[in-house]
């Protein structure tokens, strides 16, 4: 069975992001306005326009353009020591509100970029690529012709997304076999998913909400209102791996769920000690049971409204200890179409807790697992027998092993890892190595991000539905 992939993957360290969600990556450097820069340093001399003079007349450039501007701007932020702080150029910007929207035109993908194409990590819920036979771990080679190998992840991204209505027409490879999928692509709500579920006899709500954007509280809405009608009095929240947005958008879902004059959370800023905010009681329906999942990837607007919902609902928290942001950003659009982002407050939970650094720990803990933490994407040469590879090695022995395929897990290559391996590959009908070569590594991979996939071996998931039947 197919599912959204709520499940946290640190596939190099970093966590993949929706199709049209490309990570963001910000410029070094130091601020210079239009005109000359006006930083005055301690000492009184204007340091940033003498090193800006000295480079503009004196710095053999390297590079074919330079942005001095946007350079010198995302330095002086970055120098803030603030990793939530950031400065967005305009097209950094374009994408950064595209995630905040939760909804887009594409085919329902997450991927990320490995030299080969597009690995799939996650197939949305009620998205094209849902109703196709694209599953977590294809790689998607060509798209409408065009090979995707060598390119970008926002490259890639271009290429497969169009408009709607369009065909997408996709060269899919998994375990070296390689299949053409044709999808439709169509307008995807991505914010928040609704649907009604079983759990043995026993029906439930089950809302999955992937981030906090303008349009989310709507969509969560509608989900409600469907609870509403099918009579439905369990609900389940699946906030892993949502890590926040709008928290205007939270506050307007937390009125959908808690009685007016309930206090929501409150807000500390310099210039206001201490707000409070209350819920307006716009509620739509109430549940006898509440759970919700989280993960150590849900922080933020998710962890207010996890907090808000246990201390005014008594809902049942269940997973992992969330991520602990308990500071909130402001986004300040520039005049050139730039965006900068910056630290404003601190907020509280309705209990008076700031969860900053140290997160919500679950009513219920389970342990997620699956954490292969695979830090490259590829082999850059075969690893051999009686090697010691812990940064490669160490999670494909980790992935067999969760696959089935038994061995040691430390990152040295013995025999039975070897064993491990060719079995692997008798199974998955790969050439027999004497060593690990890329296309048993990528297979591995690919392997592991469907197993994980699968409803069957979700924990956290799993654990809840024990609890509602």
């Amino acid at each position: 069975m197919k599912r959204t992939n709520k499940r946290k993957y640190r596939y190099g360290r970093i966590i993949a992001g929706i199709l049209v969600i490309v990570t963001l990556s910000f410029l070094a450097g130091y601020f210079v306005s239009q005109s000359h820069p006006v930083i005055i340093a301690n000492n009184g001399v204007n340091t940033i326009s003498e090193i800006y003079e000295i480079l503009e007349e004196k710095w053999l450039n390297p590079n074919e353009e330079i942005d001095f501007q946007q350079a010198a701007a995302a330095g002086l932020v970055s120098g803030l020591n603030d990793k939530y702080s950031s400065y967005m150029t305009t097209e950094q910007t374009a994408i950064f509100n595209a995630s905040m929207d939760g909804s887009l035109i594409g085919i329902g993908v997450n991927f990320i970029a490995i030299e080969k194409g597009a690995m799939i990590t996650q197939v949305v819920n009620n998205s094209p690529a849902s109703q196709t036979d694209l599953k977590a771990g294809d790689i998607i080679i060509s798209s409408d012709g065009s090979v995707l190998e060598g390119l970008t992840a926002q490259q890639m991204k271009d290429l497969i997304t169009g408009e709607q209505g369009t065909v997408a027409k996709l060269q899919v490879e998994y375990l070296s076999i390689v299949r053409e999928v044709a999808i439709t692509r169509e307008y995807i709500a991505t914010a928040s998913i609704a649907s009604i579920r079983q759990a043995g006899d026993q029906t439930f709500g089950y809302l999955e909400i992937n981030t906090f954007g303008e349009e989310t509280a709507q969509e969560v809405k509608d989900g409600l209102e469907l609870f509403a009608d099918n009579n439905v009095t369990t609900l389940v929240i699946d906030l892993r791996s949502n890590g926040g947005g709008l928290i205007s958008a939270c506050s307007d879902i937390l009125n959908l769920f808690v009685e007016e004059g309930g206090l929501i959370y409150s807000i500390e800023t310099n210039d206001n000690p201490l707000k409070d905010y209350y819920s307006s009681g716009d509620v739509i329906t109430s549940f006898k049971k509440g759970y919700i999942l989280i993960n150590d990837a849900t922080a933020s607007a998710a962890e207010i409204l996890a907090g808000s919902l246990v201390d005014n609902l008594g809902y049942v928290t269940v997973g992992d200890t969330t991520f602990g942001k308990g500071i909130a950003q402001v986004s300040v659009p520039l005049t050139d179409g730039a965006t900068l982002k910056y630290t404003y407050a601190k907020w509280y939970l309705p209990n008076g807790s700031n969860i900053q650094g140290t997160g919500i720990a679950p009513a219920v803990p389970v342990d997620e697992g699956y954490d292969f933490a695979f830090n490259d994407m590829a082999l850059e040469e075969d690893i051999a027998l009686d090697c010691v590879d812990v940064d490669s090695l160490k999670p494909i022995q980790l992935a067999l092993n969760t696959l089935g395929y038994q061995c040691r897990d430390d990152g040295y290559f013995d025999q039975g890892t070897l064993e491990a391996i060719n079995k692997f590959q008798a199974d998955n009908e790969l050439d027999k190595t004497v060593g690990l070569d890329n296309q048993t590594y990528l297979a591995v991979i690919s392997k592991s991000l469907n197993f994980v996939s699968l409803e069957t071996n979700d924990n956290i998931y799993n654990k809840v539905i024990e609890l509602i039947k």
